[in-house]
């Protein structure tokens, strides 16, 4: 028997939606917070033409974590421009994650070089670890974005 029509209006929001808006919703916030004394510590440690360039690109990630801490207080609310919105940036870091693995995996063996003798097997161990956790973050925003982008979600989100 096919549901009716305002189905998706009765239906109980998802578990999934809910806690994916809280978690960023702190996480954000927590950044928010980092940004605001980073801007404080900055601000009494630099003068003259290195603040301006730092307050500025502070404002810029200041102004960035607002918007996605709104953006998930949209998702929180089943706003559907919130759910494209974090697709977006899903898939935005996702690029970064592989660029920075493909950049660390570059400079392996010069960074290994440049070790302190005995310590070159340390670099490369870390470099490693950096590398599969960063394609492991990638595999967990694939996953994140597929849910975002599934029938029933979306369905959370229509109307």
């Amino acid at each position: 028997m096919p549901e009716p029509v305002n189905a998706a209006a009765t239906r109980p929001p998802s578990s999934f939606v809910t806690g994916l808006a809280w978690t960023l919703i702190v996480f954000n916030a927590l950044g928010i917070l980092v940004l605001l004394l980073q801007n404080f510590a900055l601000d009494a440690m630099i003068d003259g033409t290195a603040l301006t360039l730092s307050r500025t690109a502070g404002l810029v990630f200041l102004a960035i974590s607002v918007f996605l801490t709104y953006a998930a207080y949209a998702l929180l609310k089943r706003r559907n421009w919130a759910r494209v919105t974090y697709v977006v940036v899903l898939a935005l870091a996702i690029g970064s994650h592989v660029l920075s693995a493909l950049a660390l995996g570059a400079g392996m063996d010069f960074a290994a070089s440049q070790a302190p003798p005995g310590m070159e097997n340390v670099m490369r161990t870390t470099l490693v670890v950096s590398i599969v956790l960063l394609l492991g973050m990638c595999i967990v925003f694939v996953w994140l974005i597929r849910r975002l982008r599934s029938p029933e979600v979306k369905a959370e989100f229509a109307g």
